[in-house]
């Protein structure tokens, strides 16, 4: 049985015993290159932007990966960030309050609570994120989260609940579920996060995810069957988000001589 990854719980008992962790991989080799290849498209589109685009890293936990993103950025556009260039986002308090106490590019890494699951977080994140920056993200980086919440099961909507507080849930699957002739939708998790991270994202925002599942957003490809109410919202996420390219990579192995090591996979 997996972990309980959906308990805030869990997370923070975690992460006060954690000092550093990287899920599956440090993303050096892997998210890092494909960021700096889309930041080099950016940064020739728009040589003059008045700020360096913004990257939301959800489930920060306690990894280093935005101290290589904020290199990467600078690698890019040959000068110092001007601002933020990083949100670093954990469903868990603690290791919010970790990473933040660690200090260090304050100026560039900020840390924020965020439920990738809760609209009205979510929503809250958007307003606050256009108030202070004037603008959205321009890259999501996924370290192995969405895999971490495809564990837990579909997320069920209630036409009841949509009518009653229709504020709480993203406007597509109000529509979804109060269209259904159950009065009832069960939504894939992963599905409703590719919603919630939609509406953080600027108009050809780019998601970059190291998975160990090649087939970890099936609902981004054509499905005949997409005619009941689940895999109306479900396919709803492609007018949303395109699958640009699936790569299998070998990350590096951990350990040294004469320890054992856990079999790395090949991840997409």
């Amino acid at each position: 049985m997996p972990p309980n990854y959906e308990s805030q719980t869990f997370w923070d008992t975690r992460f006060k015993k954690e000092e550093h962790f990287e899920w599956l991989d440090d993303g050096r080799d892997t998210i890092v290159p494909v960021l700096r290849e889309h930041l080099r498209t950016h940064a020739e589109a728009d040589p003059e932007s008045a700020g360096p685009p913004l990257v939301l890293h959800i489930g920060a936990g306690t990894s280093t990966l935005s101290n290589d993103i904020v290199e990467a950025h600078q690698s890019v556009y040959g000068r110092p960030p001007g601002g933020l260039v990083v949100l670093n986002t954990d469903f868990a308090q603690e290791a919010v309050r970790r990473g933040t106490a660690a200090g260090g590019r304050a100026e560039v890494v900020a840390w924020a609570q965020l439920d990738l699951l809760e609209w009205r977080d979510m929503r809250a994140m958007r307003d606050r994120v256009e108030e202070v920056e004037g603008r959205r993200f321009a890259f999501v980086v996924d370290k192995s989260t969405t895999d971490a919440i495809a564990c837990r099961g579909d997320m069920g909507f209630s036409q009841q609940a949509c009518e009653a507080a229709a504020g709480d849930y993203h406007p597509a699957i109000v529509a979804a579920a109060l269209a259904s002739p159950t009065g009832y939708i069960d939504v894939h998790p992963a599905a409703v996060l590719a919603h919630h991270l939609a509406a953080l994202v600027q108009a050809g925002g780019v998601w970059i995810v190291l998975s160990y599942s090649s087939n970890r957003f099936p609902f981004l490809t054509y499905d005949s069957n997409d005619q009941d109410s689940e895999n109306k919202i479900e396919a709803s996420a492609r007018a949303f988000w395109r699958l640009e390219r699936v790569q299998a990579v070998k990350v590096k192995e951990e350990g040294t001589a004469g320890e054992s090591t856990v079999h790395t996979p090949e991840l997409a």
